[in-house]
């Protein structure tokens, strides 16, 4: 296995979590705010979203077209960015949520596929804001999948709050 394969493993092992952990949650509870948490399943989903564009796609490779005509990306910045507070009002329904999820999910296999490992070592792609952690796209591309994993643990803290179970089903990792 190449690091690229390494990395889109990763990538599909804690988007699988994620989704496992989201499929059990009934619709009307995506925008609950469980009491000390400060957070929900939309706002994690939303972040998820704009977070793989940013590690997996726009900083590897520039603003892709499908993402930009299909999500509306400087409002959910605003909605789901660090910054932003969970809440209900003016939300998009979870069934986009969770398409989005797939669509950004989609894009970003498809342009790590395209990737050699030379280009593993090359800078990112120059942004508006610098990135956070990375400056390589090996380096972006491996914080993604170790960051939608630390929301996998938010996602089942919400989960617990609302008195949900936290099933975690056996993920293939082959």
């Amino acid at each position: 296995m190449n690091i690229v394969e390494f990395i889109d493993k990763q990538t599909q092992v804690s988007r699988q979590l994620t989704k496992n952990l989201i499929s059990d949650i009934p619709d009307d509870l995506w925008y609950t705010v469980p009491e000390g948490i400060n957070s929900n399943i939309a706002w994690q989903i939303g972040h998820l979203i704009i977070s793989q564009s940013y590690h997996s796609v726009l900083v590897i490779t520039d603003n892709n077209k499908q993402i930009l005509d299909t999500i509306p990306m400087l409002d959910y910045v605003k909605k789901y960015s660090f910054n932003s507070k969970a809440g209900k009002e003016d939300q998009p329904v979870p069934d986009t949520l969770r398409n989005q999820l797939d669509l950004v999910n989609k894009i970003a296999r498809c342009e790590l596929q395209k990737l050699t490992m030379e280009d593993l070592d090359k800078p990112l792609e120059p942004t508006r804001m610098p990135h956070p952690i990375a400056k390589t796209k090996y380096e972006a591309l491996t914080w993604n999948f170790r960051h939608e994993m630390w929301h996998c643990g938010q996602i089942a803290m919400i989960k617990r709050g609302m008195g949900l179970p936290i099933v975690i089903k056996q993920i293939p990792v082959g």
